[in-house]
Order: C-alpha cells, then structure tokens, then sequence
C-alpha cells in the first residue's frame, strides 16, 4: 500500500470523531482547540443534566475516541485487592453518559478509578479508608453512524453515585463495589462448600449433624482454617447457612447431590439473587423464584441420618474461636 495513502488514512481515522462535531453546530477547529461551545469540557457529577443516563456503547473504531483503545489500560491501572473489583473498575470507566440525541458525550473522569481503588478497601466495620472526592467526568465524542450497539446500565445512577461517593459512613454500597462483594461471596461459599465435602469423606459420607449453622462451622474450621469464609459480604446483611434439612444425613443417600441444597445465604443481594452450594460441591447465584422452589425441598426424602446431634455448646465455641482469631489478627 501506497505510504502516503496509509498515512491519510490514519489522519482520517484521527479526525472522524471531529466530523460529527458540525452536526452539533460547533466549530471542528475551535472543538480541536478546547472550545466545546455550550458542553463543558469537565463535568462535576452533581453538574451533569438529569436527562444524561449511563449506557455502554459498542463502536466501529473510526467513530470512537482516538484513545478509547486506551482505556482497558486506564481502567486497569489502578492497584486493587482482586480481580473482581479491577473488572468492575473497567465496567465503570466504559460507560458512556448521554441524553441520546447528541454525539456529545461524557466518560468518567480516570483519576477516579484511583479515589475508588483507594477508597475500597474497607476495615471489617464497613468504614473507608477516606471519603472519596466526588466523581467528575469528561467530554467526549461519538459519531452516531459509528455506534454499533447500546446497552443500558441501570445500576449505575447519578443519584446512586453521588449517594455512595458524598456519604462519610459509607451507608450505600457503590455498583463496582457490590460486584465484587457479591464475587467475594461466591469464593467464600465455594471454600465453605468444598470444606464440607472434605469433612463427610472424613467421617463415612455423612454431614454434620449441628443444632445450627455456627456449630457446622465448628466442626469444619480444621478443615478451611479461615474463618472469614463464613461470612457472606452482602450489603443488606445476613449470614451464611447451613442446609439443617441435611443434618447428620448420608450423602450416598441423597438422590440428587446437584440439586440439593447444602449452603444458602439468609438474605438476598440488592439485585434479587442469593449465593447457594449444592451437595455435589458447585456454587451459583440464584434469583428469588428459583430461591423459592429450592427452598421448598431442603429436606430431602427416604435420607439416613446418624441418630445423635453434636453438643449445642458447639455454637459458643465458635463465636470463642471466632473472638480468637480477631485477637490474634489485631496482635492480642
């Protein structure tokens, strides 16, 4: 290919985003200089209009922000705890805000992304580290014939953010950080499940026969030897449960393992949906119909059990070792 040809090319990829500019009214050469006519280059969250919503946008490479390829790199820049919240970091910054009928649009500000890595790692108590500033987005600018697809993002509100970001206390749960909680979870649940297993191959293929789920957790600490895995990090609380309906059964006389509840959360999440491990050991999220069909057949029929329950005193001496170990992680 001719060089020259390849290098006009390359300008024309550059500049197409500017193209749509004229359609807006505005000037492309005074747009290249920073004059943005009645958009403002930076916006303060509380300053972007009411009819801007969030959206995800999938473009033709022509019509996108120069940089946008860019922006996998910006948005996982940040120094984070795991994974799952360097994804959900990445979900946020991707998102466009528009009112829909201009190719001017608004991207979250990616200093941002560092207040939030910074901000989210929290103390047990739920308290941040600091009170993040207030988030500011950017201008930006789309070619409408460019844009392949749009998807909403109901969970990511002006009013939700400004709630999570402005609040001290830390009172509202922002949308990344549920994410990763919920992910968080679904690791604990899976540990606390595979644990369980471990523990009725050790004892002839029956489960524990507690009087409560403290006591299960008792007798299956040796077994994950974390004690935070017990906890579920659900924003409206909770706990998780052991399936009482399978207390002291024997597993080889469980019908159905994968359809058999062993662990459950108490409360579902913000979204509908509660973490659940089954008696074969795989775990998933399930919404609230499918909660209440499980929920109908906790005890499984025609199942042996062992005759005699472990002591109630069990539950105390989990909160003891529960107690231990908040002392010897705090140097006690």
């Amino acid at each position: 290919m001719d060089l020259r040809l390849l290098r006009l090319g390359v300008v024309g990829v550059l500049l197409a985003p500017y193209a749509a500019v004229l359609g807006q009214g505005l000037s492309t050469v005074d747009f290249v200089k920073g004059n943005y006519g009645k958009y403002a280059s930076v916006l303060k969250l509380s300053d972007l209009p009411d009819d801007y919503s969030a959206v995800k946008l999938s473009v033709s490479a022509s019509g996108s922000d120069p940089l946008a390829s860019l922006w996998p790199l910006l948005g996982l820049g940040a120094h984070v705890g795991n994974q799952a919240e360097t994804n959900a970091k990445y979900r946020l910054a991707q998102c466009y805000w528009t009112n829909g009928d201009t190719v001017v649009t608004y991207k979250l500000d990616v200093e941002l992304l560092e207040a939030i890595a910074q901000n989210s790692t929290l103390v047990d108590g739920g308290e941040p580290k600091a009170k993040a500033p207030e988030p500011s987005l950017k201008i930006n600018l789309v070619a409408l014939d460019s844009i392949q697809s749009v998807a909403p993002c109901p969970d990511l509100t002006k009013k939700d953010l400004l709630k999570s970001y402005g609040n001290p206390d830390w009172q509202i749960t922002p949308p990344m950080r549920t994410e990763s909680q919920q992910t968080s979870t679904v690791s604990n649940v899976k540990q606390v499940a595979l644990g369980m297993i471990m523990y009725t191959n050790d004892w002839d293929d029956y489960c524990p026969y507690p009087q409560s789920s403290k006591a299960a957790w008792y007798v299956e600490y040796p077994y994950v030897k974390n004690i935070n895995v017990f906890k579920t990090l659900n924003p409206k609380g909770g706990m998780i449960r052991f399936n009482m309906g399978i207390a002291g059964a024997s597993t080889t006389s469980i019908a159905s393992p994968a359809d058999t509840v062993l662990l459950f959360e108490s409360e579902p999440w913000p979204d509908g949906r509660r973490v659940v491990a089954f008696c074969d050991g795989h775990v998933k999220l399930v919404n609230e119909q499918t909660w209440a069909d499980l929920s109908k057949h906790l005890t499984p029929s025609g199942i042996a059990r062992v005759k005699k329950p472990l002591p109630v005193s069990y539950d105390k001496e989990f909160d003891k070792l529960v107690a231990q170990r908040a002392e010897a992680k705090n140097g006690g």
